[in-house]
């Protein structure tokens, strides 16, 4: 196998315009503009133009690349694992589709200080009735991060989490701050305080907002303690009137947030824990301003009280790292699971037991129908081999029309099944009525076609499959995405014939070696694709 050069840096394009493509559900006529979830501007802070290059050659494309407006990317990952100059065939597994399960009990952690692990939730030292109701909730024993999370926020310790996804970071703050908080109201002579919430957790999205103000409230139905959420979409005062009907906790996003304590809506009076999840998307995104303005404007207004701040994400950056020290010094114990894979100017938390599934096209007309034959194989697969009922089926593109034409195409081939696009073009009502059918079980097969705004920390049914009909322009985001599909399969779409593709080679072999599921047969279509744009 040969070994690569230092990446290429391509610029995406779109092979073919929507009306090529899907002729019989788009009305457009032309190429259209990116529509970036993310928000991130390129280098001239405009929207990314994309360039129709039916049947051309890579030496007729690359003077196109010049003509537009690059996106400002960050540091791709320049090198493929030393494992591949190792095992020059990169053979590692005959068949991708084969389980690869990894047990938490050989999951490794990092960490600074020694603290005793716990086995059960007796052992974690939880007031009897909270183990009761984590044990009914069905967390029957602690997962492994949590062995190491939880004892160390009940002691009252910062604490910043890399993990990857799925693997229960959520559940360790949300049980720690619900024990302390029942501790703290169930004393002799507590008195409430109106709009004054022990614990403010701040995420990235109202989606996750929702979802976890579902499991606190679960929690705690029979508890004496509250949640709110304070989320945008949302009409303002409805917001506050949810504060003033009790706020024990607080989950909302960032500038909700800002504006309910810039306008006196929330008070500090009582705050013992901070939660910033996703901290990476604040950080590494350019919002981290705003994440420092909220967290300067409780600090000022607490300067005689101590409050823990516990940070949750799936990276790890010395960016990251910089922030920290900066907001706390050395303040903070990290826990760091030991399993990256490089890409860009952070490394990921890999999970190992996702199964990966490479689809290659040559040419993007021929995605929509290859994009079919997947999901009737995935359905086909769920009714064999797990009697599955209902088969669902997230599948994301990184451009808000595609997602409008792609769901298009599916409703018109497939019309007795669910499918609805997911894109900050719908409201947010909008968006959890389409969320709320996709976690029932009303069609044989359900699918939601979204962009990036479904890949941070939403939780999805068992068995749900995850489909990436494009590589993202940002590939930091396919770890996001395909860590939806928890233990399941993500199965991905590559075009052989798109530059961009082509150029993330490195990306997809660090993935592919980092989960034992490198073929020789992958490795070979790799090494063809890559000659393209390193010639």
């Amino acid at each position: 196998m040969a070994i690569f050069p230092d990446q290429i840096k391509i610029s995406r394009r779109d092979g073919h315009v929507f009306h090529n493509i899907f002729p019989l559900t788009s009305d457009l006529k032309d190429s259209t503009l990116r529509i970036d979830e993310g928000k991130q501007p390129n280098a001239v802070n405009k929207s990314y133009k994309f360039f129709s290059n039916d049947n051309c050659q890579l030496n007729e494309t690359f003077p196109f690349i010049k003509s537009e407006s690059n996106i400002l990317k960050g540091k791709e990952c320049n090198k493929i694992y030393d494992k591949v100059q190792k095992y020059k065939i990169g053979y590692i597994r005959k068949d991708v589709s084969y389980n690869c399960n990894i047990s938490t009990e050989n999951t490794k952690f990092s960490l600074g200080d020694q603290v005793k692990l716990i086995k059960t939730w007796k052992e974690c030292e939880l007031i009897p009735l909270i183990s009761m109701i984590i044990y009914k909730a069905g967390y029957k024993v602690p997962e492994e991060i949590q062995k190491y999370v939880i004892p160390l926020i009940l002691k009252g310790k910062n604490v910043a989490v890399s993990a990857r996804a799925g693997c229960g970071k959520s559940i360790s703050f949300i049980i720690s701050i619900i024990n302390s908080i029942f501790a703290i109201k169930s004393k002799m002579g507590y008195r409430s305080v109106a709009k004054s919430p022990f614990a403010i957790i701040v995420v990235p999205t109202p989606e996750l907002a929702l979802q976890f103000y579902k499991i606190i409230t679960n929690l705690t139905a029979d508890l004496d303690i509250s949640c709110s959420k304070v989320i945008g979409g949302i009409d303002f005062y409805s917001n506050v009137k949810e504060i003033f009907q009790g706020c024990d906790i607080v989950v909302g996003t960032m500038g909700r947030l800002y504006t309910m304590f810039l306008y006196s809506k929330l008070c500090f009076n009582l705050l013992k824990y901070l939660i910033i999840d996703e901290l990476d998307l604040f950080v590494l995104e350019d919002n981290s301003k705003g994440l420092i303005s909220l967290m300067n404007l409780i600090s000022n207004n607490l300067k005689n009280l101590s409050f823990q701040v516990c940070t949750f994400m799936s990276v790890s950056s010395p960016k990251i790292t910089a922030f920290l020290q900066n907001w706390a010094k050395n303040n903070f114990i990290t826990i760091e699971e030991n399993n990256e894979i490089a890409c860009t100017e952070i490394n990921f938390i890999n999970n190992p037991n996702i199964i990966h599934k490479l689809y290659f096209v040559k040419g993007r007309e021929e995605k929509p129908n290859k994009l079919l034959e997947i999901i009737k194989n995935i359905r086909t697969k769920d009714i064999v081999e797990k009697s599955i009922s209902c088969t669902r089926i997230i599948i994301f593109t990184d451009k808000i029309n595609w997602s409008k034409e792609i769901k298009n195409f599916i409703c018109q081939e497939m019309p007795s099944e669910f499918c609805e696009e997911f894109n900050r073009t719908l409201s947010f009502q909008e968006r959890t009525k389409y969320m709320k059918i996709f976690h029932m079980s009303s069609f044989e097969i359900q699918i939601l076609v979204s962009t990036d705004i479904l890949s941070r920390g939403i939780s999805v049914p068992s068995f749900c499959h995850i489909i990436n009909y494009d590589l993202p322009v940002y590939f930091k985001s396919f770890h996001h995405r395909i860590g939806r599909a928890n233990n399941g399969m993500a199965h991905t779409l590559i075009d052989e014939c798109d530059s961009y593709d082509c150029s993330q080679v490195p990306n997809l072999i660090n993935l592919l070696i980092s989960s034992n599921q490198l073929s020789l047969q992958i490795t070979n279509k790799f090494n063809t694709m890559y000659k393209k744009v390193a010639t």
